[in-house]
């Protein structure tokens, strides 16, 4: 990975952390028998695909989590022009009268 794409890093080490993080909460479901789901999964002769499924879905989430997270945390730089719909849409307030059946 290279040193100029700071935005990059940023996306790495969040999601990297996020699956991390999914990971252990994956790992402590499955050892403190959360809901019995433990004792489902080592009783079943295709446990091993519920565990996968289990850790993969944990990991995308925290790590889908985490990264959004860290992007919004990033300041924005005052010296840059207004994106977005900031100066196109603004709120207008209407009156809105109820009918009456």
């Amino acid at each position: 990975m290279s040193h100029n794409r700071p935005v990059l890093r940023l996306f790495f080490i969040n999601w990297g952390l996020g699956i991390l993080l999914g990971s252990i909460f994956a790992a402590a479901m499955l050892s403190f028998n959360i809901g019995g789901i433990g004792t489902l999964v080592s009783k079943s002769e295709v446990g091993y695909i519920a565990v996968i499924m289990l850790f993969v879905g944990f990991s995308v989430t925290w790590g889908a989590v985490v990264c959004a997270s860290a992007v919004m945390r990033v300041s924005r730089d005052d010296s840059l022009p207004p994106s977005g719909l900031g100066e196109i849409a603004r709120a207008v307030p209407v009156k809105v009268s109820a009918r009456q059946h």
